[in-house]
């Protein structure tokens, strides 16, 4: 099954990085992104680009950011570049919304939310007396832990 990246990420991703790693996606080890309906596991955005575009935007407004990129800019230049590239991808993304949908208006943008859903697998006995239907994709944290307090 091939995955459809979110838009507006793919999109943000080559204004923000194209001028200077278009060359090099090809050997770099990384997703774009990790959507909830990668495969349908329950677990997301772990992997992809998602921290190094918020570095390098947060970067190049001016916020102090831990670690600063000493070479890579948000389009490859300065400021006004990177809010040039913002807002074309931005824009592109509305009028690729625009003409799947057939409207312009977010309120028409539907997508199926089951496709996010959480499937499980069964394995070894399991498999042949019980069956887990899909739940809904969630928000949860990796690492969950029950307490119990007694008075």
């Amino acid at each position: 099954m091939r995955r459809r990246l979110p838009l507006t990420t793919l999109l943000a991703v080559h204004a923000v990085f194209d001028p200077q790693l278009a060359d090099f996606y090809g050997q770099i080890p990384l997703p774009f992104d990790d959507a909830p309906s990668d495969q349908q596991l329950g677990s997301a955005y772990q992997d992809g680009y998602y921290g190094y575009l918020s570095k390098v935007l947060r970067q190049a407004i001016g916020r102090r950011v831990r670690g600063r990129y000493r070479v890579l800019r948000c389009a490859g230049a300065g400021r006004a570049a990177c809010a040039t590239a913002v807002q074309s991808s931005l824009a592109a993304a509305v009028a690729a919304l625009t003409a799947r949908f057939g409207s312009a208006s977010p309120a028409a943008w539907q997508s199926d939310a089951r496709a996010d859903d959480i499937r499980f697998a069964t394995a070894g006995l399991l498999a042949a007396v019980a069956k887990v239907g899909p739940i809904p994709w969630q928000n949860r944290p990796t690492f969950q832990q029950v307490v119990q307090i007694r008075p």
